[in-house]
């Protein structure tokens, strides 16, 4: 495995790393997107869970109040105690009553289809049920309006034992349903939560690991040899060529080294040229000076040959010397006799 790596070269390692760090910035990047869409779309279905228990208990309220109403008034009625007046408002109020169940009811059917089938059939009965209800309220509170006994019996009769305790049990299997369901939603949302934190503190971990590793092998692969290859340069500076150069690896920090290893083996060669260069004029120096001492030698010898010639030329000189004053004594003298012969 250290072969391997000292064979591949420090872009490589270096590509090899930063494309495993995008790697896991990517998963993580990934499970930060995915955890935010989980989230939102559990915060979603919570709230359409929630919203969907509130209008159903809001329409089971005001279902119960109109009904409870009508009841009241339909006692106060029977025995003479609301007037045309009273009757009047009271209608207006009851009226409002269903139209904010109904508007109620409107926005339950309009929220999107629950995703489950056996939820979705509970939604769809209670809707139903829910539906027939404010009908019959409805029925019965114009049955009241128009003085109806019978009529208004009746529906209250079929409210009382018949369609009340249906609407009272599919409401209630509906919500247990929905808050079941909901928290469900939310232990789920809670479970990815953790299954995304242990799956990003692993994706940390291999980060850390592979950082680590990273480092070590940047160590042992580029700063160590870096630092002997400073170490052999200086040698090289100081003229110090007896260590060799070892190149362990194939990378850039190998090339380097044995660049310097044939660098250092170029110096030794220079350096043996020189070497016996330098002999070879030394010889050279140690001949020409051998000449120098002789010719040195020789120009003393003729120097003393020089003095010995210059002195005969001086005592040749001063016999020539002598001899002019003799000849001129002898030229007086012959022409002394010349004029006594005269």
């Amino acid at each position: 495995m250290l072969g391997f790596l000292r064979s591949l070269s420090i872009r490589a390692i270096v590509t090899t790393t930063l494309a495993c760090f995008a790697l896991l910035i990517g998963i993580i990047a990934a499970l930060g997107y995915t955890g935010t869409d989980m989230a939102n779309q559990a915060l979603e279905d919570r709230t359409q869970t929630a919203t969907r228990i509130d209008l159903l208990r809001q329409i089971d309220r005001l279902s119960l109040k109109v009904f409870a109403h009508l009841e009241a008034y339909g006692k106060m009625s029977a025995v003479g105690l609301v007037g045309m007046v009273e009757r009047q408002e009271q209608q207006a109020e009851l009226r409002e009553l269903l139209g904010t169940a109904r508007t109620s009811l409107a926005d339950f059917k309009a929220m999107p289809p629950f995703a489950r089938e056996d939820g979705r059939q509970l939604l769809e009965t209670v809707a139903g049920d829910l539906d027939e209800t404010l009908a019959a309220l409805d029925r019965q509170l114009q049955a009241w309006v128009e003085q109806d006994t019978g009529t208004y019996d009746q529906l209250e009769d079929e409210m009382i034992f018949k369609r009340g305790p249906k609407v009272a049990r599919d409401l209630a299997d509906t919500l247990a349903y929905l808050e079941a369901h909901g928290a469900r939603q939310l232990a789920d949302y809670h479970a990815s939560l953790t299954a995304f934190a242990i799956i990003g503190g692993l994706a940390l971990t291999v980060a850390l690991l592979l950082l680590l590793a990273l480092r070590a092998m940047l160590m042992g692969l580029v700063v160590r040899p870096v630092g002997e290859a400073a170490e052999h340069v200086q040698r090289l500076a100081r003229a110090d060529l007896s260590q060799a150069i070892p190149v362990g690896s194939g990378n850039e920090i190998g090339q380097l080294l044995g660049a310097l290893r044939e660098m250092q083996d170029s110096l030794v060669r220079i350096v043996g040229s020189v070497r016996a260069g330098s002999g070879s004029i030394l010889v050279g120096a140690q001949q020409i000076a051998g000449g120098n001492a002789d010719l040195s030698s020789r120009t003393e010898q003729q120097a003393a040959s020089l003095e010995e010639t210059a002195a005969s030329m001086e005592e040749l000189t001063a016999t020539v010397k002598q001899n002019a004053d003799n000849a001129r004594q002898a030229s007086a003298l012959a022409n002394d006799a010349s004029g006594t012969a005269g």
